[in-house]
């Protein structure tokens, strides 16, 4: 995940017991258990082999912002067939921080401090 070509979470899932997983830390980095972090697991019904394999995460990421528009992309690399390693994305929130807002209008020559972000995506599914 990017605003502008800036990352804001780069990072690996797992799904398979005794596979890490890189989450919730970056990547490279972190190595937890697969499915930490997850707010739900094998529940959405992803089915490999003959196991159910996904999980589900709430993730918020809050940035600086001060452009009048925003890219936000949204990419994975390195993954198999998406019968076997997929994800997808859901209630994708772009919220701005009022309080940052009127900072902002009210100093105008300080732009590091701007808009602030604040990013959710209530559903993100990986299957392996």
């Amino acid at each position: 995940m990017a605003s502008h070509g800036q990352p804001l979470l780069d990072t690996t899932f797992a799904n398979i017991p005794g596979f890490p997983q890189a989450y919730p830390d970056g990547y490279p980095g972190g190595s937890h258990p697969a499915q930490t972090g997850a707010v739900a697991a094998n529940s959405l019904g992803y089915v490999f082999g003959n196991a159910v394999m996904d999980a589900t995460y709430h993730v918020e990421r809050t940035f600086a912002h001060t452009g009048r528009s925003l890219t936000l992309d949204f990419q994975a690399f390195g993954l198999q067939t998406p019968e076997d390693e997929s994800w997808g994305l859901d209630d994708v929130t772009v919220t701005v921080d009022p309080a940052r807002a009127a900072a902002a209008r009210q100093h105008p020559v300080n732009r590091s401090g701007g808009f602030s972000h604040i990013f959710h995506t209530p559903t993100r599914r990986l299957a392996q």
